[in-house]
């Protein structure tokens, strides 16, 4: 299929409405309350249940960094960075979005603006509804072996998966290591968490389950 001028643009309409909805989304507190007070977490809690595996990727993308740690370091480092933004956006903030909004069609137009967006403001604009709503605070969560916030780990590796994907940078064994205990944290704490307090839980997989009857259940492994 051809890239035409009616392509174009939608991009440029989709550009446009991004740069909208980004600078009011930081610069209007009036909105930004707005949003926090529209959000439901029964949106939140539904949009889980109805996407049972959406962390499957992530764990798959974890998987292969530890398969890779001992002899590839510098894939290592790349697939758990890989692992851990697709748990972020995937996993956390596309979930998010559904439930602060009241109809499918604006969460879908949120979802590609902000989940697809590079503008860190933005982003965590979102992390402190995400706080607000599930207690779950990733700019403050530290992980126990480790002197600063998993946000601050994630993004100083992403520095470094950056320098390896654009400049064939080298890594060490401890940074490919470091990298996959921030996805592990995503993975294993930070979201496990979320679905916790929204009343729901883990079977291997790993699979959402929202019925109390299931009998096993476990984290993600």
């Amino acid at each position: 299929m051809s890239y035409d001028e009616q392509d174009a643009a939608y991009d440029r309409f989709i550009d446009e409405l991004h740069k909208d909805f980004r600078e009011q989304a930081l610069d209007d507190a009036e909105l930004y309350e707005k949003v926090v007070d529209d959000f439901k977490a029964s949106r939140l809690r539904a949009y889980y249940v109805q996407e049972p595996v959406l962390a499957q990727p992530a764990q798959e993308a974890l998987r292969e960094a530890s398969d890779l740690v001992v002899a590839h370091p510098r894939a290592a480092l790349v697939f758990a960075i890989m692992a851990a933004e697709v748990c972020l956006r995937g996993a956390l903030l596309t979930p998010l979005l559904h439930g602060a909004f009241h109809t499918e069609a604006s969460a879908d137009i949120l979802v590609r603006l902000v989940v697809g967006t590079k503008d860190e403001r933005l982003v965590k604009a979102f992390l402190r509804i995400l706080a607000t709503h599930t207690g779950v605070d990733l700019q403050a969560h530290r992980r126990s072996a480790a002197s600063k916030p998993l946000w601050e780990e994630m993004h100083d590796l992403q520095v470094k998966r950056n320098l390896v994907v654009h400049q064939a940078a080298d890594v060490s064994r401890g940074d490919a290591q470091q990298a996959i205990a921030v996805a592990e944290a995503m993975l294993r704490d930070v979201f496990p968490a979320v679905i916790t307090i929204l009343g729901l839980h883990l079977h291997e997989g790993p699979l959402i389950c929202d019925s109390p009857k299931c009998g096993v259940v476990s984290t993600i492994g």
